[in-house]
């Protein structure tokens, strides 16, 4: 007979256990802040924080007070109250992983991300299993653009939470921008499992199709954009167009997103004008006048109080689902854009004053609220190499207030809106730019333009390719996973010199 041995484990009365005194004003004290958590829990905050600042004058260096307070700041849109708080409360207790944890969130809202990437990796030290801390320490890693950090951390919360939704979100995120493409795939629709009605999973995965040509279900997945946040479907008494025929109508095109976004999906104007449809954009101020002359346009209004008379509407990046756009059948027909001969001799004489031979124009920021922003610019040190190509006089296309590589010429103090910045694009032999809306405007233009991308693009560039369906004179140069700019930016400098040495300047 096969004996079996288990390990002896201790009754309960065999466990010696401290012998605890407690005073009964601690036990006053800690029926205190219980009673402030019930309240904070219901969402009665005002009553949550009087109970705690009556323990805080019982005991100034209750932590567990200073903890729920800090909560309260911080739900109350006091982050840096609660930031103070916790501070305090960590000194207090400094064992506490979850209130390192709180620390790091209110560090975070602060943006003070070195300090809250620090209180996030203290808390998870000492609690390994605080999802929160993982969760939120990605989205640190996330904000720093080390996509492959936040991509392990978020791999952990999902460990730690496989059915918490948002986190699958985060991850399928950063690891479609990592280039792992299938597990990106797989957690958006994990993610959708979940929680069906999770609207930036369907983007996202939408997203995804996008990026690999899939357009069929690309556009249809896109729709779900208006159920995310940020995004509010426009309000108008006409009715939203069906896609049936529009001969005889008015349509209107209604702007949303990007001034890139209005620029490049204009050019579907044309194809409504052909079907006899009379065609209104409703676009920001700085484009009007621009996409005024877009073929198709009968008129563009930047209010909508300025709006003519139309009998039905769409939103401008909805066209491609009502159209059935495929990658082969995108109007990339340029320029579809079109310079006042006015403006063009005022830029001329302005730009053809500077010195003569090779024009480029540059542009290296994009918009800084962009979520993808610290993945797509660069900064000005790093394009040495590119501005000391000789024989080559570069211009500055970059009209928000960004420091510029030495040696530009500059004169986008002129800029008032696109119409300028089209007239100032058409002097120049070539741009080179970074994703940015003067990409789709060089483009449009037909102008020849070079695009620097991350190695995730956005879902437009698509994958692989170095050019692009959607502007035939655009070629796209890409990061490799993980590399810094320079290496692809002494590449664009060597292939700006074989450029200098076969076709000549206008």
């Amino acid at each position: 007979m096969i004996s079996e041995t288990r390990p002896r484990f201790r009754r309960s009365d065999e466990v010696r256990r401290p012998t605890i005194s407690y005073h009964p004003q601690r036990m006053e004290q800690v029926r205190t802040i219980q009673i402030a958590r019930d309240h904070y829990r219901a969402g009665r905050l005002q009553q949550a924080e009087a109970l705690c600042r009556a323990a805080l004058q019982q005991n100034p260096r209750d932590a567990d007070a200073l903890h729920l307070l800090a909560l309260i700041a911080g739900r109350a849109g006091r982050p840096d109250v609660s930031a103070q708080l916790l501070a305090q409360a960590s000194q207090i207790r400094p064992e506490s992983g979850e209130i390192h944890s709180s620390l790091g969130t209110a560090l975070l809202q602060l943006d003070r991300l070195p300090e809250a990437a620090r209180a996030y990796e203290t808390a998870i030290t000492l609690t390994p299993s605080d999802f929160s801390a993982h969760h939120n320490l990605a989205v640190v890693h996330q904000r720093f653009g080390r996509t492959r950090e936040a991509a392990d951390s978020f791999r952990t919360a999902v460990k730690l939470a496989p059915h918490h939704a948002l986190a699958r979100l985060n991850l399928a995120t950063v690891a479609r921008d990592s280039g792992a493409l299938e597990e990106a795939d797989e957690q958006f629709r994990k993610a959708i499992e979940i929680d069906p009605n999770l609207a930036d999973a369907h983007v996202g995965l939408a997203w995804l199709r996008l990026l690999r040509g899939d357009f069929a279900r690309g556009w249809q997945g896109y729709e779900w954009r208006w159920r995310c946040p940020g995004f509010e479907w426009p309000k108008f008494p006409q009715p939203l167009w069906d896609g049936s025929n529009l001969n005889g109508r008015t349509i209107m095109l209604h702007a949303e997103q990007g001034l890139g976004d209005t620029i490049q999906f204009a050019r579907f104007a044309s194809l409504l004008a052909g079907q006899g449809a009379r065609v209104i954009l409703y676009c920001p101020r700085v484009l009007s006048s621009l996409l005024a002359t877009v073929p198709g346009i009968a008129a563009c209004a930047s209010e909508q109080r300025m709006l003519p008379t139309f009998d039905v509407w769409c939103p401008l990046m909805s066209l491609p689902l009502k159209l059935r756009t495929t990658v082969e059948t995108i109007p990339a027909t340029v320029p579809y854009v079109s310079v006042d001969p006015a403006l063009d001799a005022t830029w001329a004489a302005r730009v053809r004053a500077d010195r003569p031979g090779y024009r480029v124009g540059l542009c290296w920021a994009g918009n800084r609220a962009n979520m993808n922003d610290a993945n797509r610019s660069v900064a000005p040190t790093a394009l040495v190499p590119l501005t000391s190509v000789p024989g080559v006089t570069f211009h500055s296309l970059q009209v928000s207030n960004e420091l510029a590589p030495a040696g530009l010429v500059d004169h986008t103090s002129h800029v008032r809106d696109f119409a300028d910045s089209a007239a100032l694009v058409a002097q120049l032999d070539l741009v080179i730019t970074v994703d940015t809306a003067v990409a789709h405007l060089a483009g449009a233009l037909g102008k020849p333009v070079w695009v620097m991308l991350p190695f995730a693009p956005d879902w437009r560039w698509m994958l692989d390719r170095p050019d692009s369906p959607w502007y035939p004179t655009m070629r796209l140069f890409r990061k490799g996973p993980c590399d810094p700019w320079p290496p692809m930016i002494e590449t664009v400098a060597a292939e700006l010199s074989k450029r200098l040495a076969t076709t000549p300047p206008i």
